[in-house]
């Protein structure tokens, strides 16, 4: 009985952190910073499972899991992808990284393949 009570106790337990931590998730609304002079701006909207990001001179470049690139010029972004990779995007796959150092842009892909062989690459682009 008492190994009951302990699983039961658990259980309730794990449910109400879960329960309050659905909660503040729905209600947090804004960002709150500490320090005041720290703010934020909304820069794009509209994306699918953005993954990544890095600034080129003036412009951000915006990575989405299914292998789309996005360009963010003068603050405003570009319905049309830059460019599409062919991606695996099961689980913790897809288009996942972009470097910029200054002369190339490297991104971290994992592509499609046939049969089970996932195959992870690091491609330069442009």
């Amino acid at each position: 009985m008492k190994n009951i009570n302990l699983f039961l106790g658990a259980l309730i337990g794990k449910s109400y952190i879960l329960m309050v931590s659905s909660l503040e998730h729905k209600v947090m609304g804004d960002p709150v910073f500490k320090d005041p002079l720290l703010k934020y701006k909304i820069i794009a909207e509209g994306l699918t499972d953005p993954t990544g990001l890095v600034f080129v001179d003036n412009d951000i470049l915006i990575i989405e899991k299914e292998g789309k690139i996005l360009l963010l010029s003068e603050q405003q972004l570009d319905e049309n992808p830059i460019h599409e990779f062919g991606v695996n995007t099961k689980s913790e796959r897809g288009l996942l990284g972009i470097e910029y150092n200054g002369r190339n842009i490297f991104v971290y892909v994992t592509e499609i393949s046939n049969g089970d062989i996932l195959k992870n690459r690091v491609d330069k682009f442009v």
